[in-house]
């Protein structure tokens, strides 16, 4: 008796977790947020997990291109970002002594960030702060470098101001940059697709885990 209740309990939990982690739109036939790849099982056992259970691919079906789009950038910033965090603890390169010898990440990143009297910015006529008391420190030169490439790749397909064409599901996060690394089998550049969301995926955790512990 004990035991028959247990596995009712057990079907019903697993039942209600498949429930959370499936679109609505699943149920309708539609394919989930669009068709877009991400759900599928890295053991190409054909398992599918269809994780959205707050439904926000059948609420906005229009944002799905820009929802792709901010998963790849972050995705991809992430695995840069790990990178980051682990190279220095080996290696440093030449630099101002308050940002490169740091002791730890964080240190780093605010002698890197620096004083500016306005955040992200620099004051061209006073770099170093010698006048006016705020000093610009370099990283300003990483965000002036991210809103450059912002300005030339994404917002133009947002705001259909250029001629290419507008975000779509096919082109969200393609930037034309490593296809000839790409496999000619389709379903070969499927599978290099899916390790690409899934590695971003999981930089993403580690790499909040790891700030999150240093500070």
């Amino acid at each position: 008796g004990s035991s028959a209740a247990l596995a009712t309990k057990s079907r019903g939990s697993k039942s209600k977790i498949l429930r959370l982690a499936t679109a609505t739109g699943v149920m309708e036939g539609k394919p989930f947020s669009g068709g877009l790849i991400g759900g599928e099982s890295s053991f190409g056992d054909g398992e599918a997990f269809n994780f959205d259970p707050l439904g926000l691919a059948e609420k906005f079906p229009d944002d799905l291109p820009w929802f792709r789009e901010a998963e790849l950038k972050h995705g991809r910033v992430a695995m840069l970002a790990w990178v980051g965090l682990v190279v220095p603890e080996f290696v440093r390169i030449p630099g101002p002594q308050a940002c490169y010898g740091a002791g730890n990440v964080v240190e780093a990143h605010n002698a890197c960030v620096g004083n500016p009297q306005i955040p992200f910015t620099a004051n061209l006529v006073d770099l170093d702060g010698s006048k006016t008391g705020f000093q610009a420190g370099p990283l300003f030169q990483v965000y002036l470098f991210c809103g450059i490439v912002e300005l030339l790749t994404s917002f133009p397909k947002f705001r259909n101001i250029s001629n290419k064409p507008n975000l779509t599901l096919k082109n969200a996060g393609d930037y034309r940059l490593g296809i000839n690394f790409l496999p000619q089998d389709p379903e070969k550049q499927k599978e290099m697709k899916l390790k690409e969301l899934k590695n971003g995926r999981l930089a993403m955790l580690a790499f909040g885990g790891a700030i999150t512990q240093a500070t």
